[in-house]
């Protein structure tokens, strides 16, 4: 007996969808390995050291968990990174402050909103990088709405403004190294004509 022709298209597409998914889960290393030179602060992964994160914690819900796993899997197996899954309810509220230093990876390929509440406290992680299938120039047809827009827009501006306060934090702190330094090293006569230059400047 010859099986209906919709049966046959229906093995036809989950065919073509698992040689899709077996393509990606085999391309997963090399995107991995490209990361430390794509993106600032990743290197330091290579090998870990006191300076670079202390792990790397992936998140996502719905079938963006899975990715969210195998990136862990691939991180920690392949290259040797130190890296675990977290579930998205347990990132909601703040983290622990050695948060600091960590990663925090999400996978949301549509931005949903519980997979969005993992990053509410982005300030208190090391660093952060969101995976997903939408950005500032997609259009609304192609899913990206009015409100995911906006937020993505917020959180743009959120991490703006946490960089620039912690560059300001870096140029105060290395101000007042170099203070201790002329007081250790120059006498008291030295250090007023430097302050006089400064303020000539």
């Amino acid at each position: 007996m010859t099986p209906p022709e919709s049966s046959s298209s229906g093995e036809d597409t989950a065919a073509r969808g698992r040689a899709l998914l077996a393509e990606r889960i085999a391309a997963a290393p090399e995107l991995l390995a490209a990361l430390p030179a794509d993106l600032p602060g990743f290197g330091r992964l290579l090998p870990p050291g006191a300076e670079g994160p202390r792990s790397l914690v992936a998140t996502g819900i719905g079938t963006s968990e899975g990715h969210a796993r195998h990136f862990a899997e691939v991180a920690t197996r392949v290259f040797g990174w130190p890296a675990r899954f977290a579930s998205t309810a347990s990132l909601q509220t703040r983290p622990h402050s050695s948060a600091s230093r960590d990663w925090l990876v999400v996978f949301s390929q549509g931005l949903s909103a519980n997979a969005r509440h993992a990053l509410d406290h982005v300030e208190a992680w090391g660093g952060c990088l969101l995976v997903t299938g939408l950005s500032s120039e997609t259009a609304e047809s192609d899913g990206l709405s009015t409100e995911k827009r906006a937020w993505l827009d917020a959180l743009a501006a959120r991490i703006g403004e946490f960089e620039a306060e912690e560059r300001a934090q870096q140029q105060a702190t290395a101000a007042a190294n170099v203070d201790a330094i002329l007081r250790r090293h120059l006498t008291p006569d030295a250090r007023a004509r430097l302050a006089r230059i400064s303020m000539a400047d």
